[in-house]
């Protein structure tokens, strides 16, 4: 586009260049085109990060007091992003962990933002010479970007809603400016974009650039230069910088843990930079071919000298350096170079995020301007072989071919968040020495109980990178169960010492110290457990069927009713106690505990057996029985 054509224009007499009809059906198509590809993404479950700020994340589970609910665990995808963290609270308020919600909330955060990019390329147009092709080229930028397989992460991966959050309201804050550069009552446009850039602010760091994005757009199509556009539109700028205090309230609020930050053991800020110019380029070719993405980029070698990198680095150089001569020329490319700088900075320069070093979320803003970038190039051969309606079913198609091949890599990539064995399966078919594959897929093994399966990730895990959490406790555990207690207790003693706030590794050493029967040292170890977690019901448990074995059955008692409070509904609390109350002579009172325990759960032979034998030292002969024959006929039934 020629600085001519950046000209302001007037709309051609008789309205706007293309009727609000079409628009409108531009915009139900893209959003029904977004509904149609995410369907299949729906049901898939709670992966990564997921777990920590959603499913084990006390924040989320209420939304009063507000204050609570606009926090986040440390170093989580929420952490320091209240307006993500508010979302998720809501989500638990309506469907607490049912993941349909979450992933539909995603899907429509896409479909808004996808309809705020096709808003704010066509009004951007419109004040061009471009006026009377600003629809179709809107249409066909907003169509690619929304089937785009790069943004299968941010959508099936519920946390990372914070990129499209972020980026919704950062194309708001543009889409108001515009509207409001071109109104005669400017203020409902200047408040509206305001609003957005504070809400942009509250989402994602990379939200920072945008009152400067705001301003370079100014400057470019509206205003004289950068001054002339300050002067006549102090208050919309003064509004969008205060949005910076938002950010900065919202940082501080945030512990992004060891993750973010200068002060780095693992990586420094130019290692980081170095490892920043493969990873930009990584990101570009995935732009253009999404043939191999990837989930998790951890472990990527970071650069340790210039030399590695040179060649991408003097690239890239080389495009912000043209990118600056373009924008100062007043071009669209400029300007849109710029704008991907602009946003991939905050995690793409030299503050180490050592958490991910290359994550392909992050492209989900930057791809917007390539992709009409990519447009505006196509529209500009065509227009030069003639243009005229030849042109244009020549552009059509080949957005209607390019996005079709885009849209079903989408929803084949979906099918890879099915379940979380599946999307650490195709991590490893690229990468088989991927330790946090391994790490992931033995901790799902481990949740399901499936040792055999765990065992070989385990190990791999503890091979590839012992640094990784609960690798050590999930391979201790898996080996426990395996009947291995004696090799398990190294493994579990050390994941006590790495992580002794934890509970769950003092019970699950309690369980294998009574397994390797060192009764003293296991009951010290559960009573640990139980104090540093006074709300699992497991653990109590655990507890519980220890002093029962051992012949406490008062302490034991007790416990089985901290089981109970913990969970009312939690089967072998009630059991425990009506175990510790027979055995301490008190059969009458255990019987309730026995018959909630088989209401609870029925149709499990064991349990009728304790009940008729509870029922027999009452005196119940009758009773008891009936609890004996209903207990051989389970026992018999296949």
């Amino acid at each position: 586009m020629t600085p001519e054509e950046l000209e302001n224009t007037p709309p051609p007499p008789g309205g706007r260049p293309a009727g609000r009809g079409l628009a409108l059906a531009a915009s139900l198509g893209l959003v029904v085109v977004c509904a149609a590809i995410y369907a299949n993404s729906l049901q898939g479950p709670f992966v990564f990060d997921d777990l920590p700020s959603i499913r084990e994340s006390e924040s989320v589970r209420s939304l009063n007091p507000l204050s609570e609910s606009l926090t986040a665990p440390g170093g989580t995808g929420a952490s320091g992003r209240p307006l993500v963290a508010l979302s998720l609270a809501v989500n638990y308020a309506i469907g607490e962990l049912e993941v349909f919600g979450y992933h539909l909330f995603n899907v429509a955060v896409h479909a808004l933002a996808a309809l705020a990019l096709f808003g704010l390329v066509r009004r951007t147009l419109e004040a061009t010479r471009l006026a009377t092709r600003a629809l179709p080229v809107a249409f066909a930028t907003a169509l690619l970007w929304v089937v785009h397989p790069l943004h299968t992460d941010t959508l099936n991966h519920v946390v990372y809603r914070n990129e499209a959050m972020g980026a919704l309201f950062y194309l708001l804050t543009l889409y108001a400016a515009v509207r409001g550069f071109r109104a005669e009552r400017s203020t409902p446009w200047v408040t509206l974009s305001v609003l957005a850039c504070a809400l942009a602010m509250a989402s994602k760091e990379a939200a920072v650039s945008a009152p400067l994005a705001v301003l370079a757009l100014d400057r470019m199509l509206f205003s004289g230069g950068f001054l002339d556009g300050l002067k006549r539109r102090k208050g919309l700028y003064l509004g969008l910088a205060a949005t910076w205090g938002v950010l900065a309230l919202s940082i501080a609020s945030g512990d992004r843990g060891t993750s973010a930050g200068f002060e780095q053991e693992v990586v420094s800020g130019a290692e980081y930079l170095r490892t920043q110019a493969v990873a930009i380029v990584q990101y570009l070719r995935l732009s253009l071919w999404p043939d191999q993405l990837l989930f998790d980029y951890y472990n990527w070698p970071t650069i340790s000298s210039w030399g590695e990198v040179w060649l991408r680095g003097l690239a890239l150089i080389a495009l912000l350096a043209v990118s600056t001569w373009a924008f100062i020329r007043r071009r669209v490319a400029g300007y849109l170079g710029l704008f991907c700088f602009a946003v991939l900075a905050p995690s793409s320069s030299f503050i180490p995020l050592t958490g991910e070093m290359i994550a392909e979320h992050r492209m989900y803003l930057p791809l917007a301007a390539l992709v009409l970038l990519l447009v505006l190039g196509v529209d500009a051969l065509l227009q030069r072989a003639g243009g005229g309606r030849r042109a244009f079913v020549i552009g059509g198609a080949a957005v209607l071919l390019g996005g079709g091949a885009l849209a079903w890599r989408t929803v084949t990539r979906n099918e890879d968040y099915r379940s979380t064995e599946a999307l650490w399966g195709t991590v490893l078919e690229r990468y088989p020495d991927h330790p946090r594959a391994h790490q992931m897929l033995s901790q799902y093994y481990v949740y399901e109980q499936d040792w055999e399966a765990a065992l070989p990730h385990c190990q791999a895990a503890m091979e590839l990178d012992d640094r990784l959490s609960s690798v050590e406790f999930n391979l201790g555990t898996t080996l426990m169960n395996l009947g291995r207690s004696g090799e398990a207790l190294p493994f579990l003693q050390h994941a006590v010492k790495e992580e002794p706030e934890k509970a769950i590794t003092y019970a699950q050493l309690g369980l294998c110290l009574k397994y390797l029967e060192r009764p003293e040292q296991a009951l010290q170890a559960l009573r640990k457990a139980a104090g540093l977690d006074p709300d699992d019901a497991v653990i109590w448990h655990n507890l519980a069927n220890f002093l029962i074995g051992r012949g406490a059955y008062g302490e034991a008692a007790q416990a089985a009713k901290r089981a109970i409070e913990a969970d009312s509904n939690y089967v072998a609390g009630h059991h425990d106690l009506g175990a510790a109350l027979l055995n301490a002579g008190r059969a009458e009172e255990s019987i309730p505990y026995f018959r909630k325990a088989l209401e609870l759960d029925p149709g499990v032979a064991r349990r009728h057996r304790n009940l008729a034998l509870a029922l027999q030292h009452a005196g119940r002969e009758a009773e008891a029985a009936r609890e004996r024959a209903e207990a051989n006929r389970l026992e018999q039934t296949p």
